[in-house]
């Protein structure tokens, strides 16, 4: 096996480290890909206010730890520590949003359809880089825009159109 030296002077396996970060990512991709359904499944028994609420305060609890670490051992300074309290919070304001949004929407759509829409994120990631002026688009990235939203267009569309009709 191959081993290499860390920066901090530890040795350690890449094999290991390469099959670690790929199951990282597959657990990343099973929890997005069940969220729709379990957030489905959770509005058919309680109000999405009370949904949201239990959510957030799972998530609240699990980050709160993190509250009760002593200042003076953070390389922080304390108004760098108050900045990033800010912003987290601000991160927080638009994850409860987007978490409402989809509920809200849940009501109205299946999860598989509501689950396509919203990985369109991925999409839209580079088109709002573009717009405030971050990064030039590719022609990759324009034909690869444009086919995804071409076939969320057709996905979306009514299951009784007659195409013979037309």
């Amino acid at each position: 096996m191959a081993e290499k030296m860390g920066k901090d002077g530890w040795a350690y396996n890449v094999k290991h480290a390469y099959n670690f970060s790929r199951l990282l990512v597959l657990i990343a991709a099973a929890l997005y890909g069940t969220n729709f359904a379990c957030v489905k499944i959770l509005d058919t028994h309680i109000d999405i206010a009370a949904g949201a609420a239990i959510r957030f305060g799972l998530a609240a609890l699990a980050t709160s730890p993190f509250l009760f670490l002593d200042p003076s051992s953070s390389p922080l300074p304390p108004s760098s520590r108050l900045k990033a309290c800010a912003l987290g919070f601000e991160v927080g304001v638009w994850n409860a949003a987007g978490y409402l949004a989809q509920a809200i929407g849940l009501e109205t759509t299946t999860a598989c359809k509501s689950a396509f829409v919203c990985s369109l994120a991925v999409v839209v990631v580079p088109l709002l880089d573009f717009a405030a002026g971050g990064k030039r688009l590719t022609k990759t990235t324009v034909v690869g825009c444009a086919m995804a939203m071409m076939g969320v267009g057709i996905l979306e569309m009514p299951t009784d159109i007659d195409f013979h009709s037309l």
